[in-house]
């Protein structure tokens, strides 16, 4: 039995499992746009620091958690089509905490 059959998923088309590729791609877009934003957040740290690195992932995390929880999807998932199962439409807090601690385990 084919795992997307036992999944109850179509094989392609809309409803279908995204491939490796466009999962990341969709996530170097969302690290890149979060390091775009770092750096305009903190323009006088140095690109190659450490206090860099963390300022970029806290942004990506803060984008990923409240864009998942709004739109049912981050920028980078909503523009290559990746959307994650299980994840509700409607925006309140309870989705909010859902989404972060999906992300965050």
């Amino acid at each position: 039995m084919e795992p997307l059959n036992r999944l109850g998923l179509p094989e392609n088309g809309p409803g279908s499992l995204a491939g490796l590729g466009r999962r990341i791609t969709a996530f170097s877009l969302d690290y890149f746009a979060s390091m775009a934003v770092a750096h305009l957040i903190g323009g006088n740290i140095d690109p190659l620091g450490n206090s860099f690195r963390i300022l970029t992932l806290e942004v990506m995390f803060a984008q990923m958690v409240f864009l998942t929880a709004l739109t049912g999807s981050s920028f980078g998932q909503r523009l290559f089509g990746v959307c994650p199962n299980g994840v509700t439409h409607s925006p309140n807090w309870l989705v909010i905490w859902t989404t972060i601690i999906r992300y965050a385990s």
